[in-house]
């Protein structure tokens, strides 16, 4: 049996366990930071850096040009800020519409 058949076969047996190992392996290589360091961060921060808001589901926000690590959010502030290009510009756009809209 070869390593890659070996691999596959503890995968399917101990999906619980592989899919776990992902999560971990995905956090520090994807985003530089380690999971334990995330959770405890998630502990400390217990609301959206953005809108203050308990999330029912933590986001990892990250430069997209560089992968780095840079908050949690809940899953509104965190598409709000993909779907505007990531740029303070389209923030700063965004915010000077809302302005003129209310006064």
């Amino acid at each position: 049996m070869t390593n890659t058949e070996r691999s596959l076969r503890w995968r399917r047996a101990n999906p619980d366990k592989n899919r776990e190992y992902k999560r971990r392996y995905h956090y520090k290589f994807e985003y530089g930071i380690d999971f334990e360091t995330l959770e405890k961060l998630k502990a400390e921060q217990k609301t959206c850096a953005i809108c203050g808001e308990v999330p029912e589901r933590w986001h990892v926000d990250h430069n997209h040009e560089t992968g780095r690590f840079r908050g949690l959010l809940c899953d509104k502030c965190n598409k709000a800020l993909g779907m505007l290009g990531d740029t303070v510009e389209s923030l700063q756009r965004a915010v000077e519409y809302l302005k003129g809209k209310t006064a």
